[in-house]
């Protein structure tokens, strides 16, 4: 099911765990684009190694390369994860994968190898994003002496950034509006420790067709298209649908608010700090303390990284929001 983003806009007003005093719940994540220079020249055959000292992931930036039809960069990380790139693929988006560590193999290859015909191609990385990133700030919302979060495996959501987005359908994603707009370099990591999705589990954005709003407290939201993966060509939701075992098991359903809070409790699912395995997928329930016209508030523990997070009604069955702030008082 592809679903149109402009039927989203009724459906995404954004909830939040908020005191008076909320917070935006976005974890600190330190990245750069750093030059780097690179270029094969015209030819049909390279091989190179692209390293940054001490950088805990790497992501190539190849906008400048030119790949003949039938030619392909192999890029292989420290941990063995690969990836594949083709020509189409440079098309659809300029960047890697994000690959744990700090260096990566490169190597081009063409039909017939170098005696063989054909065009030549041109290999060039011109900068680097790595994360040179420093401990994370835990912007805690634990409502209580604990944080009563415990592991999860749900399919149907990553870690994007220092937030957390979700599905709706095949190819659409939702995520908090103050988590930024989209970049081409920007990928959704359907994972549930703490490092780099493998190439296959990775998603870019189609960028253009990304609209969100940064408005605070009941109008703070993101939606988008995610591209097919660059390794095997599927769209999001029909891998993640692959992993549960049924058709459209990878997406959430979206559901209306309940009337009342009795009764009801929220699940909020995500990528938050922790003191252990920070940045992992995490759960926990609380009960829905609050309905106002346009937020709702609620008691399950977050932190910084779980902006973004679904909001989800745990007695129906299915996401009513968008979990953006944090800040736990009495009433969530």
């Amino acid at each position: 099911m592809k679903l149109h983003l402009n039927k989203l806009l009724f459906l995404l007003s954004a909830a939040s765990k908020s005191s008076l005093f909320a917070d935006a719940q976005v974890a600190d994540v330190c990245e750069s684009l750093q030059p780097f220079t690179y270029d094969s020249g015209d030819t049909k055959a390279a091989t190179t190694t692209v390293s940054y000292d001490d950088a805990p992931w790497i992501q190539l930036d190849l906008s400048d390369s030119q790949l003949a039809n039938g030619a392909q960069l192999t890029i292989t990380g420290d941990d063995t994860a690969s990836q594949v790139i083709t020509s189409a693929d440079l098309s659809s988006n300029e960047f890697s994968a994000v690959f744990d560590g700090s260096s990566v193999s490169v190597v081009l290859s063409s039909p017939g190898g170098v005696r063989g015909n054909g065009n030549t191609s041109r290999f060039v990385v011109s900068n680097v994003k790595v994360g040179l990133c420093r401990d994370d700030g835990i912007a805690d919302s634990i409502c209580g002496d604990l944080d009563d979060r415990i592991p999860s495996t749900d399919v149907r959501m990553g870690r994007i950034g220092g937030c957390t987005g979700w599905l709706i359908s095949e190819d659409v994603f939702i995520q908090a509006g103050h988590c930024g707009t989209p970049s081409s370099s920007t990928r959704i990591h359907f994972v549930y420790g703490t490092g780099s999705a493998a190439p296959e589990d990775q998603y870019a954005v189609d960028v253009p067709s990304y609209q969100g709003v940064n408005g605070g407290v009941g109008n703070d939201w993101g939606a988008g298209r995610l591209l097919p993966n660059s390794v095997t060509g599927k769209l999001p939701g029909v891998a993640q649908s692959e992993k549960c075992g049924s058709s459209g098991c990878g997406w959430f359903n979206l559901g209306p608010v309940p009337s009342t809070t009795s009764g009801n409790n929220i699940r909020i699912t995500g990528y938050g700090t922790a003191a252990v395995a920070s940045r992992s997928q995490k759960t926990h329930v609380g009960a829905l303390t609050t309905i106002a016209s346009t937020h709702i508030r609620y008691v399950p523990d977050t932190t910084g990284g779980n902006s973004g997070s679904p909001v989800f009604h745990e007695e129906g069955g299915y996401a009513i929001g968008v979990h953006t702030h944090g800040g736990c008082s009495a009433t969530g």
